[in-house]
């Protein structure tokens, strides 16, 4: 607990000396104390160091990673504070965990690009998303907004990286992390087959109820072969009241198109 914070539930000076004394108030930085006995952890001096650098400030880069498992700890816990009277991040940028404040883990691998090497930050992702980590505003956003952060070009390089190899597997957990991100209904049903003209056709994603077909369109898409069958498929579904939308990686990765693909989906089956 800060000083600042003793003093704003009007504890007195006198009061934290003596609680100092009566070892109920631990030293852990300067004006943070810990309350209590009970051995310091890992969350707790990263919650001091927090509280040490004053109001605003925020867990970041890779003591941030750590609480999220996803990177290893650095040599020094690494925060992003106030500087003067100005913030250094957005609101939508940091959030609350386990009682401290941590940038957001869309921010977290923004900040770790600038500071791991290329094959740790690609680990960092990979853990991000076996742990399904979400955030407000996705990395794409984020790389509209801070175009020329440090990072960003590392950044840029990987998620391409990632786009050109994405696997069905892959695609399909963004999208729905996606819709989750959006607040959008998940598919009733996926990897759904049907009948269609006497050929059994297996549909990535099916809304019953809007008679909607989500369709996934990575790189599996691209053949010759794949890519007429897939229009005549379109077609079929079309004839029995279906009606077909679909995904690229694109949608789901640069922010204007994310934004689009929502506003549709919205009217599309977010409405009985």
């Amino acid at each position: 607990m800060a000083r600042r914070q003793l003093l704003a539930l009007d504890a007195s000076r006198e009061q934290i000396q003596s609680r100092l004394r009566a070892g109920r108030l631990r030293p852990m930085a300067r004006g943070v104390y810990a309350v209590g006995h009970e051995a310091l952890t890992r969350r707790s001096r990263w919650m001091a160091a927090v509280l040490a650098a004053g109001p605003g400030a925020v867990l970041s880069h890779r003591s941030a990673g750590a609480l999220y498992d996803i990177c290893r700890e650095g040599p020094r816990i690494e925060v992003i504070a106030r500087r003067g009277r100005r913030l250094q991040i957005e609101r939508d940028e940091w959030q609350i965990l386990d009682g401290i404040p941590v940038t957001t883990p869309a921010r977290t691998l923004f900040d770790l690009a600038a500071v791991l090497k290329p094959e740790h930050l690609e680990r960092a992702f990979n853990q991000a998303e076996y742990h399904r980590l979400t955030s407000p505003v996705p990395l794409g956003a984020l790389l509209q907004r801070h175009p020329r952060r440090p990072g960003a070009k590392a950044l840029r390089k990987l998620i391409a990286e990632r786009v050109r190899h994405r696997t069905r597997t892959e695609m399909e957990a963004d999208f729905l992390a996606f819709l989750d991100e959006e607040r959008l209904p998940r598919p009733d049903a996926t990897n759904v087959c049907r009948t269609i003209r006497g050929r059994d056709i297996e549909a990535d994603a099916v809304y019953l109820r809007h008679r909607i077909i989500i369709e996934l369109d990575g790189g599996s898409h691209t053949t010759y072969a794949r890519f007429h069958g897939d229009r005549s498929r379109d077609r079929s579904n079309l004839v029995d009241d279906w009606r077909t939308v679909r995904v690229t990686n694109r949608h789901l990765d640069v922010p204007r198109e994310r934004q689009e693909l929502s506003a549709d989906l919205r009217k599309l089956v977010a409405h009985p």
